[in-house]
């Protein structure tokens, strides 16, 4: 029972985390105050947080000629990459890798993270 609970227990903070993110990003998104570019770095400095392996996680924006990295950041062939795209096109690709652990897999909930964030990018960057 205890290993159970220990489970249900990790995977609530595992969404929690996820949650967090997305809401800190949506607030970003809505102060006009912040440079396009303020907000698309506090967005990428805000994700390896919210990953299953938040110490070894870094996150990673292509904006046509434009890079967003989080900090500490190092190339790694272990990523999970989607694009950014919505009614105005293709925006670029974001990034969130696991340079340090190459057997580290990405959750379908890390997916759905990403695939949020994108878009919520995309809605930023439509405007």
């Amino acid at each position: 029972m205890t290993t159970k609970y220990q489970d249900s227990l990790h995977d609530l903070q595992e969404r929690i985390k996820e949650l967090e993110c997305l809401y800190r990003i949506s607030d970003l998104a809505n102060r006009p105050e912040l440079l396009t570019s303020e907000f698309l770095q506090r967005s990428i400095d805000l994700l390896p947080a919210a990953m299953q392996f938040p110490d070894v996680a870094c996150a990673r924006l292509m904006i046509k000629t434009q890079l967003y990295i989080s900090p500490d950041f190092k190339e790694s062939t272990n990523k999970l990459s989607v694009e950014i795209n919505e009614h105005f096109g293709d925006h670029g690709t974001l990034e969130v890798l696991y340079p340090l652990e190459p057997d580290y897999t990405f959750l379908t909930e890390e997916i759905k993270l990403l695939e949020a964030v994108a878009h919520q990018l995309a809605l930023v960057l439509d405007r």
